[in-house]
């Protein structure tokens, strides 16, 4: 059953001039883009200016930001002017058109995305498996005041929780390919590990308020 006031919570708050410029900075194509062609705006989606910063989690590598609209949402991993970043490709909320901020909703935790973002300086870089993120964010109800993901077992990690929403990350580490597969050189091809993980809302007291386990790659 959906939860009314986790309905009433989820709203988009106000941005400040920086959060403004971030948006800005995201999607410099005025809003959302084709997953596959960055130069390609999809304005029936909306512009920068239906977008808010609603939760942005902050490590020592840099930021994934969860930016939203009424409608959807796309991540903002930035990097550097200059360099190419990660495309602002669009998700309804509930993943059907129109969305809708209580779309989708599953009782006070709703888990909305697991996804890998990528920062271009990764490719060019001397050490290709570095910069890859593990990223996962959705929305909560009005009582959850923490959420903890487990990105593998005994590797737990807490999101950033504001305004309703949630995001977290983690970078991503590299295995051999399950396939046998080799790379360009005849070595075994590595390949971005992302095991499914368990994501775990926690009230005031700390009771459980929520808990989806096993959400796999989208």
């Amino acid at each position: 059953m959906r939860s009314q006031t986790h309905q009433a919570v989820a709203k988009l708050p106000a941005s400040t001039p920086e959060q403004a410029r971030m948006i800005r900075d995201c999607m410099p194509e005025g809003g959302p883009v084709h997953g596959m062609d960055p130069g390609r705006r999809l304005p029936e989606l909306g512009g920068v200016e239906d977008f808010r910063v609603l939760a942005r989690f902050t490590d020592g590598e840099g930021s994934t930001a969860l930016l939203g609209s009424t409608a959807g949402f796309v991540f903002c991993t930035p990097v550097p002017k200059g360099e190419l970043g990660e495309p602002a490709a669009f998700t309804y909320w509930g993943y059907k058109a129109p969305g809708g901020l209580s779309a989708g909703l599953t009782g006070d935790l709703t888990v909305d995305a697991y996804v890998v973002q990528t920062d271009e300086r990764a490719i060019r870089s001397e050490r290709p498996r570095s910069g890859y993120f593990r990223v996962v964010a959705g929305r909560v109800g009005p009582g959850v005041r923490r959420v903890a993901i487990e990105w593998s077992p005994g590797r737990q990690a807490d999101a950033v929780v504001a305004n309703g929403f949630f995001v977290g990350r983690v970078p991503a580490t590299h295995r051999p390919d399950r396939r046998g597969r080799l790379d360009a050189r005849g070595k075994p091809l590595q390949v971005i590990d992302t095991p499914p993980v368990t994501v775990t809302a926690y009230d005031e007291a700390g009771a459980t308020a929520g808990q989806v386990r096993d959400v796999t790659l989208q």
